[in-house]
């Protein structure tokens, strides 16, 4: 199977979510597992990514890094003058997680929320 640059198959998808005011054909959803990025999002929320838009530090994006390859959804704080980035849970009932910059692959800064109303 072929994959793409960030290690996805290309055009795949377990689901589509119609985002009808998201002009960007390469805008991608992930579903939040755990209370990490409580009290802003919840288990079970949708959250849609587009690689369009520039991140800022303190966006909440998801996060692709290598070696082990691993993801997850934090807020992003580029740490001045450092060459780490700082990985904050919302919640802070957790700890920050500070890398080096090169371990990250990729940055995709959240765009819509689809609140999960139900369990």
């Amino acid at each position: 199977m072929d994959y793409d640059d960030k290690g996805y198959p290309p055009g795949g998808a377990d689901e589509y979510v119609r985002c009808p005011d998201l002009h960007d054909p390469n805008a991608f959803a992930v579903r939040v597992i755990g209370d990490s990025m409580e009290p802003r999002y919840h288990q079970g929320d949708i959250i849609i990514f587009s690689p369009a838009l520039a991140v800022s530090s303190g966006d909440d994006c998801f996060v692709r890094m290598t070696d082990p390859h691993e993801t997850t959804f934090k807020q992003v704080f580029f740490e001045p003058d450092q060459p780490t980035i700082r990985l904050q849970p919302r919640n802070h009932k957790y700890p920050p997680l500070i890398l080096p910059r090169e371990r990250i692959n990729g940055l995709w800064r959240a765009a819509i929320r689809y609140e999960h109303l139900t369990e």
